[in-house]
């Protein structure tokens, strides 16, 4: 483990923004104080925000904290934290503003900035809250490269501090067509000490877009244990949605074009055929919503397709329990924007389900084909009926890609090794992800 230092996490996602972004934000911010480093989050002033966990892990929450009393309130305000199993139960951590004389307090705090409706312009509050904090830190995580690549930036400049940027794929991406942009964009990446790709693909593309590869670090994004599901729950969650006996298939994520979820829809009424007794869920919300249930309909298989929207996080790991495999067949979009990684695959398989990918951005590094799941190309329907007819019809197939993927996480796919990547600590491998493994028929 590195010596304990003073971390300023800096991002504009961060619970209860849904996203795995802000997913990614709070596990780093939990391992790194699993570690013993202080923590500090500086992260959007929203009502209901938090760095919870669910019940069966250690629990940070502000729930029941009242939002500004009035708009004079300061721009930067610290949160307290009650700190759940494994954490002392019941410390605070204080403002890091405070004198010396405050008492030294272990866990994670936050300190919030306002004026994130503001799209781009939400960066001035968010320096005017970074700057101050960022002089009292050791370094600088700066989650998002256009708002935490500024300050950490700024900080670097003024204060001396060292930052370590974060890189998607999306976020450079879209500006690499703007050259005063991109050249800023790659300025951020170039003076940060580290710079933490999510896969393989966005390790090449940042390179591609001119940052040295020497700078960047690939380390995939954890996963932790699942919450236990009974069997009782499990039946439970099919008399609520009124799903009876028959398999499974499950996807998660925002229902926008290039999760392509009409494409799935498609390739489910093409299912059908070969296992009449199927469902697909589709949890999530998004602007697609509209035409996912058109499709369905028009295809004569709505009865078939259920959309809950948005579910908590009891709900999502019954879904995932009660699932007997994980579809999503992302591509890329119409921007050019495609999955950095892809989150809810390696949640899928926590729970010892079998996944099926789009062979796009940085899916293949967290599918591995023929060992945890299987690839398709995101288009292409007939590949996608077949993996899913493959999946629900051979059980033991099923039974041993979901085993893998499962083994597969406790391996190499650890939170704790994710954090200390951001130093330079390069996370333990085993796998390769170009790595393909052998299917029936191959």
């Amino acid at each position: 483990m590195s010596s304990p230092r003073r971390i300023l996490i800096a991002t504009v996602d961060f619970p209860p923004i849904e996203g795995g972004i802000s997913t990614l934000t709070r596990e780093t911010a939990h391992a790194l104080a699993d570690l013993g480093h202080e923590v500090t989050v500086l992260a959007p002033r929203l009502r209901d925000a938090g760095c919870g966990r669910s019940p069966d892990r250690a629990t940070l929450t502000t729930e029941g904290l009242p939002p500004p009393s009035s708009p004079e309130e300061s721009p930067s305000r610290v949160l307290p934290l009650p700190l759940g199993e494994g954490r002392g139960e019941g410390e605070q951590r204080t403002d890091p503003t405070q004198s010396s004389d405050a008492p030294e307090q272990s866990g994670i705090t936050i300190t919030t900035f306002p004026g994130y409706h503001l799209g781009i312009l939400r960066l001035f509050p968010f320096l005017w809250a970074g700057l101050p904090l960022a002089r009292s830190h050791d370094h600088i995580l700066a989650i998002n490269i256009a708002y935490g690549g500024v300050l950490g930036w700024l900080a670097r400049t003024l204060f001396g501090t060292p930052y370590t940027t974060y890189a998607y794929a999306y976020e450079f991406l879209k500006f690499q067509r703007v050259p005063i942009l991109s050249g800023l964009i790659r300025k951020l990446y170039k003076r940060a000490e580290w710079t933490v790709a999510i896969s393989t693909f966005s390790r090449d593309q940042l390179a591609d877009f001119g940052v040295p590869a020497e700078s960047i670090v690939v380390a995939h994004p954890g996963t932790r244990e699942p919450m236990p599901v009974t069997d009782e729950e499990k039946r439970a969650l099919r008399h609520r949605l009124a799903i009876e006996d028959g398999p499974i298939i499950l996807t998660v994520g925002r229902l926008i074009p290039r999760k392509r979820h009409l494409n799935l829809v498609h390739a489910f009424s093409r299912t059908l055929r070969s296992v009449p007794d199927a469902w697909l869920v589709i949890a999530g919300q998004g602007p697609e919503i509209s035409s996912i249930s058109r499709m369905a309909l028009r295809l004569g298989i709505r009865d078939r397709v259920l959309l809950p929207g948005k579910v908590d996080d009891d709900t999502l790991a019954q879904l995932y329990a009660a699932c007997t495999v994980f579809a999503l067949p992302c591509g890329e979009d119409a921007d050019g924007q495609v999955e950095g990684f892809g989150l809810v695959f390696t949640e899928a398989n926590a729970h010892g389900k079998p996944v099926i990918g789009g062979r796009s951005g940085g899916v293949p590094d967290a599918v591995i084909n023929g060992e945890t799941g299987i690839l398709v190309e995101p288009d292409d329907l007939e590949a996608l009926t077949d993996a899913l007819v493959l999946l629900l019809t051979d059980s033991a197939l099923a039974r041993r890609l979901g085993e893998q993927g499962k083994a597969r996480n406790a391996r190499v796919l650890s939170w704790e090794a994710f954090a200390q990547a951001a130093f330079g600590i390069l996370p333990p491998e085993s796998n390769s992800p170009n790595h393909t493994g052998n299917l029936p028929g191959d």
